[in-house]
């Protein structure tokens, strides 16, 4: 935001942002949590200053990741999220009471902008990373894809497997009835949709 515009509003402006501050400051924190394979993440209530979402914090609100929750469940929860923290905030921020707790900046992280093209799927990763990929840009978002031939595949539901799986990393070794097995840089991961 315009510094000129900053000093106009003594009291501050309020933003919220998809992450517990300052893990994940930037682009896209939702979706590079996923990919990171995060178990927990939030969101900040906070001021607006002169950095990347690097003001003082109002409040916070922590939320579970789960193993299989995509993009949209986790919006979800966000959206949720958002609505208990105006509703336990207002009237501490309409009397000028809310906190203003600074954040720790040695703990920052920061995200980068992301593309569609920025899905495309590397078969050699962990089919836990690949898991975690898939379900990050699941709708709402454009989706992780890769090709069969010049074929562009884009998939949008998967499941690890349960069991040790060993083959050559993009190699699709089983087709069953409703799925395929497909064999990633460690073990393998069942692809249960596709667009």
């Amino acid at each position: 935001i315009n510094e000129r515009l900053l000093d106009k509003v003594p009291d501050g402006i309020i933003g919220i942002h998809a992450s517990l501050l300052p893990k994940y400051r930037g682009f896209s924190p939702l979706v590079w949590a996923i990919i990171n394979g995060e178990k927990k993440t939030g969101i900040s209530l906070f001021y607006f200053d002169r950095g990347i979402d690097s003001g003082n914090i109002i409040a916070q609100k922590e939320f579970d990741i789960l193993e299989n929750d995509t993009i949209k469940k986790v919006l979800k929860k966000t959206e949720n999220s958002i609505v208990n923290i105006l509703k336990e905030n207002y009237s501490k921020l309409l009397s000028g009471e809310a906190p203003r707790t600074k954040q720790n900046h040695k703990n920052a992280t920061y995200c980068s902008q992301r593309k569609p093209e920025d899905g495309r799927i590397n078969w050699n990763f962990s089919n836990k990373e690949i898991h975690d990929f898939i379900r990050a840009q699941a709708p709402p978002y454009p989706g992780a894809f890769s090709y069969i031939k010049d074929k562009k595949i884009i998939i949008t539901k998967s499941r690890l497997l349960s069991y040790p799986y060993f083959g050559i990393p993009g190699f699709v070794s089983q087709v069953k009835s409703k799925s395929v097995i497909v064999c990633c840089g460690t073990n393998a991961i069942e692809i249960l949709e596709i667009i």
